[in-house]
């Protein structure tokens, strides 16, 4: 299943300003059901994703589309012993305009996010307290870098940093349901979690979305 949308869930390295600034980026979602074994195999899952995204390309370039960010989501259902099924997934990224990435597993975030971009806002604008109340208008010369394991945002000779989740360090998740009344797992598993749009509650973009719109967004 394939979903097309605007979204102001991105944070692409490719686009500085995803990280400060409350914006809707062109975001492709591929969800895909795996059998057990092919999903546990991260070679497998390293194939499927880059066999994804080249076919994903290919056909964008056909229908004119664009997106930022391509999301690949890959899952694979086990029954319980009763009315209960699980269901597992692996979410990886892909940046069209900063392919040399890869495949990755996003952006982390976690409880210290607000913290920081805090600490990094505060520097910037020199004030000790939010919201500012400075009226003029600063224009600052954004930068940024990428290493092997993080993301950084300068401005002037402050930095934001962001730690990348390489493939093979993404984490498996899990969702427990309860198969009632008694139906196809198969059909179950589409019902519930597809018509959502997400699998799982992602902590790391709730972090990210919660910093940047609350503090960033504001005082930059």
């Amino acid at each position: 299943m394939i979903v097309k949308k605007k979204s102001d869930e991105v944070f692409t390295p490719s686009e500085i300003l995803s990280f400060l600034f409350h914006k809707e980026y062109n975001q492709k979602i591929i969800y895909l059901i795996l059998p057990e074994k092919v999903f546990n195999s991260a070679d497998d899952r390293k194939k499927i994703c880059y066999n994804l995204i080249d076919e994903s390309i290919t056909n964008d370039i056909f229908k004119s589309y664009k997106p930022i960010q391509t999301k690949i989501v890959l899952t694979t259902i086990k029954e319980g012993n009763f009315f209960e099924y699980y269901n597992y997934s692996y979410t990886y990224f892909f940046d069209r305009n900063l392919s040399e990435l890869g495949v990755y597993g996003g952006i982390i975030g976690d409880s210290l996010t607000p913290e920081k971009y805090f600490n990094f806002v505060k520097k910037v604008i020199g004030k000790k307290g939010f919201p500012t109340t400075d009226k003029k208008t600063k224009y600052y010369d954004l930068k940024a870098s990428l290493s092997k394991d993080n993301y950084n945002i300068f401005i002037e000779n402050e930095k934001l940093s962001f730690k990348l989740i390489r493939f093979e360090d993404v984490e498996k998740k899990a969702n427990f349901q309860l198969n009632f009344p008694p139906q196809s797992v198969i059909y179950r598993s589409h019902y519930f979690n597809l018509t959502d749009g997400n699998f799982q509650v992602d902590d790391n973009l709730y972090y990210l979305k919660f910093a940047r719109d609350s503090i960033s967004s504001n005082n930059l």
